[in-house]
This record gives C-alpha cells, sequence and structure tokens, in this order.
C-alpha cells in the first residue's frame, strides 16, 4: 500500500514536523511514502515522487513546507480532478493526508466522493 501527504492552501509553522513525522511512520509500518508536491496542482501535474529519510533530514526547524502548498482553481474542472486520479493510481496511492483548511478539505470531499481514494485532513490553527 501506498499513502502520500501534501499541502494545500497556504504554509504555516509545523507542516514540516509533520511531514517527516508522516514519512517516518510510514516506514515504520512498512508502507510507501510519497510526497506530492506543491498541493493541488502538483497532484494534477503529476508532480508526486517517493519519500525518504533523506528527503526530511534536517527539516524540523525550517518554516513553510519542504513540499510546497498552493491552491488550484483547475481543481474545480472535475477532467483534471480525473487527471489527478489517474496520477495517483501509477503509484498504487490508496491514502492522501492533507495538511490544510476548511478548502482544501472540501476539495478533497469531493474527490474521494468521486474516485476510491481515502483522505484524512489535519489543520492548523
Amino acid at each position: 500500500m501506498s499513502i502520500a501527504i501534501m499541502c494545500s492552501g497556504g504554509d504555516a509553522p509545523g507542516m514540516n514536523p509533520a511531514v517527516k513525522r508522516f514519512v517516518d511512520y510510514t516506514y515504520l509500518k512498512g508502507k510507501n511514502p510519497y510526497f506530492i508536491y506543491n498541493g493541488l496542482e502538483g497532484l494534477i501535474d503529476n508532480d508526486i515522487k517517493k519519500a525518504s529519510f533523506k528527503d526530511v533530514s534536517g527539516i524540523l526547524h525550517k518554516g513553510g513546507s519542504i513540499i510546497g502548498s498552493s491552491r488550484s482553481k483547475r481543481w474545480y474542472e472535475k477532467r483534471y480532478r480525473e487527471v489527478a486520479y489517474k496520477n495517483l493510481k501509477k503509484r498504487a496511492i490508496e491514502s492522501i493526508i492533507v495538511l490544510g483548511g476548511d478548502g482544501s478539505f472540501r476539495a478533497m470531499d469531493i474527490f474521494c466522493k468521486e474516485f476510491d481514494i481515502k483522505f484524512v485532513g489535519i489543520t492548523y490553527y
């Protein structure tokens, strides 16, 4: 099983520690971790790469998000969500952890209702 993490919307303190813990825990559980770079735009543009311990080494003190974050107007068109789904399926990604807020979670709720993908959201305030 493969699982991915992405940041959506604006970046915030604490994203990098969450990304690091995701990689550590995913490997501990014997899963394949992936980064979706630049949020929803990266999901559409296939900017998805397997994550390693090296990728998250020394990131705890850095601000923002090492994997980037974005919003996406294209996401509102189903054809782009279909492209995003195909990009996940190429890597057997079944679940996504989303670091974001209300808009990100609404976008993922629509996506998960349309396709066979699960997500969990982590918000920041």
